[in-house]
């Protein structure tokens, strides 16, 4: 008798199945790999805090914060929010994200007045962290000098002047370093910031401090010695007195 022989798709699917039997682990599966943890649990400062700049400069250092989660994983692609508590100034940018370690940065320019300010990292519903940073005067810009006109009344007087500098957002500066000129020295010089009076005459005296200038106006206006009263002059005689020899 003639046997009829199987069907080719018939015997696909056998060795199909067979194969996949034959693949099978008599001790179970894979287990899949455990699921990270993406809450942020842990927000904390890495770096940048506690600096001192020039007011309305950049700090030296970034603002580093990282993101962790219970675990104590790092946590990337966590958006961070940067805000100005106080002191001024501004943040770039205002809004960053963590990278592969966990870590987001941004920048802070300091407001333009002396003193302490604070910036505010924030992570979802997580406390923030603060940083700090003191800002300082800038160069000289602005300078006053007082009084701002002198007048000498005799040869050697004196007179004391004085000045205030600022920077070029009106913040004083303490303890300048300040130069004084005198345009005309026979008519006054000046030293220190101490002028004396040399002659008859206008002058101008010069302050200046970085880009911070300002004048005194001098005059002097010394008047000619006068004899001393009841004093004739040399070489005359006293009245009602005939003169010698005669």
């Amino acid at each position: 008798m003639k046997q009829r022989s199987m069907p080719w798709g018939a015997a696909l699917g056998i060795l199909c199945l067979s194969a996949l039997a034959g693949c099978g682990d008599s001790g179970g599966g894979t287990e899949p790999p455990p699921v990270k943890d993406t809450r942020p649990h842990s927000l904390v400062i890495v770096d940048g805090d506690g600096q001192t700049g020039t007011v309305a400069t950049v700090l030296d250092d970034s603002l580093v914060v990282k993101v962790t989660n219970e675990a104590g994983a790092t946590l990337s692609d966590v958006s961070v929010e940067w805000s100005v508590a106080s002191g001024g100034g501004s943040l770039s940018p205002a809004t960053s994200r963590t990278d592969g370690n966990g870590l987001a940065r941004t920048a802070w320019t300091l407001g333009t007045a002396v003193g302490s300010g604070e910036v505010t990292a924030k992570v979802a519903n997580l406390p923030p962290v603060a940083f700090t940073a003191e800002a300082e005067h800038g160069e000289a810009a602005n300078l006053v000098a007082t009084p701002a006109e002198i007048v000498f009344e005799a040869i050697g007087d004196t007179a004391h002047l004085g000045a205030a500098v600022e920077d070029a957002y009106g913040n004083p500066i303490p303890d300048p370093t300040i130069s004084w000129a005198s345009l005309d020295t026979t008519v006054a010089t000046v030293s220190a910031g101490v002028i004396e009076a040399v002659g008859n005459g206008t002058t101008s005296v010069i302050a200046t401090s970085g880009e911070g200038a300002d004048t005194v106006a001098v005059r002097g206006q010394v008047s000619a010695a006068e004899d001393p009263p009841g004093e004739d002059p040399p070489g005359e005689d006293p009245p009602g007195e005939d003169p010698p020899g005669e």
